[in-house]
C-alpha cells in the first residue's frame, strides 16, 4: 500500500520565554491513498506507514512512545511522542497525532522546546480535539 503525503497547514503558538529559539507550532498533514489502491486503510496501516517514513528520513530506528487516545469526533487516534535535536544543544519534544477518516490519514503535529511543550499542552490538546475534517 502506498500513501501520498501533503502538507496541510502550520500554526505558531506564542513563545513561552524570550530566550527560546523555537516557536511552538501545530501542523496538519494529509496523507491520501493512491487511486489504484482498492483496500481500505485503517489506523494501524497508517501508523506503520508513518514509522517507515520516519525511519527512512532519519536513516535509523525511530524511538517513540505510542499512546492510544480518543478523539471527540474520530474515536481512536494514535499519539506518537518523541524527542528530537534542534540545533546543537537544544532538544524539542514532539507529538504526532494520527487520525484516519475515509481512507485518508491525517497527522496533527505539535512541536516545542521541552519546557514550553508541557506549558502549552493543555491548549494544544483542546485544539486537536476541535479538529474537524470538512468533506
Amino acid at each position: 500500500m502506498k500513501l501520498k503525503s501533503d502538507l496541510g497547514a502550520k500554526y505558531y503558538v506564542p513563545r513561552v520565554s524570550k530566550s527560546s529559539n523555537l516557536s511552538p507550532s501545530l501542523s496538519i498533514y494529509r496523507s491520501d491513498l493512491k487511486k489504484e489502491v482498492k483496500n481500505s486503510v485503517n489506523l494501524k496501516d497508517y501508523f506503520n506507514f508513518y514509522i517507515l517514513k520516519k525511519e527512512k528520513w532519519n536513516r535509523k530506528k525511530f524511538n517513540y512512545k505510542l499512546v492510544k487516545a480518543k478523539h471527540k469526533l474520530y474515536d481512536e487516534i494514535y499519539v506518537i511522542n518523541y524527542i528530537k535535536r534542534f540545533k546543537l544543544n537544544e532538544q524539542i519534544e514532539k507529538s504526532d497525532n494520527l487520525i484516519v477518516y475515509n481512507n485518508v490519514g491525517y497527522t496533527i503535529s505539535y512541536v516545542a522546546e521541552r519546557e514550553a511543550y508541557y506549558q502549552r499542552f493543555p491548549e494544544v490538546e483542546k485544539m486537536i480535539n476541535s479538529f474537524r475534517i470538512l468533506d
